[in-house]
């Protein structure tokens, strides 16, 4: 049976070590001539927050402040991915795609996961920097996507000194 991996969903949070676990992305996407689609999810505003910035200012300055915080986010992300894309020394076919998306990580991931069909989701993971209590009442986003998928997922765990 041959497994065919066409999409790549890369799953980050934009921290320092996404780079490591990129560059498992890069590589399986050229092995695979697949497409990556460079995925970070924003956490909604509170409930308390939008209250506090709806009594700032009116509803459409947040509005605008929030889709100005996120074409910053997608500017940063473009960069991040060429960079990235430099850096690991691997050609990929395809440039990948940045999306940003909000809403709770480990759901958000799954549901873009869906939506664009892909065949494999790459996320990093510093679970080993939780405490057991934490991660028995929290878990990590990677541990919740792996839960929640049926789609293959790779978890990277990003070293200690990244």
């Amino acid at each position: 049976m041959s497994i065919e991996i066409r999409n790549i969903l890369y799953a980050s949070d934009l921290g320092d070590s996404s780079k490591y676990a990129f560059e498992f992305a890069a590589l399986e996407a050229s092995k695979h001539n697949a497409k990556i689609t460079f995925l970070n999810v924003v956490e909604p505003p509170s409930h308390s927050a939008e209250t506090i910035f709806g009594n700032l200012s009116d509803k459409n300055s947040f509005q605008a402040m929030r889709q100005e915080g996120l074409q910053r986010i997608r500017a940063l992300i473009e960069q991040r991915i060429d960079k990235l894309c430099h850096s690991s020394g691997v050609t990929l076919q395809h440039k990948p795609e940045a999306r940003i998306e909000e809403g709770h990580a480990a759901e958000t991931i799954i549901e873009v996961a869906n939506d664009i069909g892909a065949d494999l989701i790459i996320v990093g993971s510093r679970s080993r920097t939780h405490s057991t209590l934490e991660r028995f009442f929290v878990g990590s986003t990677a541990q919740n996507v792996m839960q929640l998928s049926t789609i293959p997922v790779l978890i990277v765990p990003i070293p200690a000194d990244s």
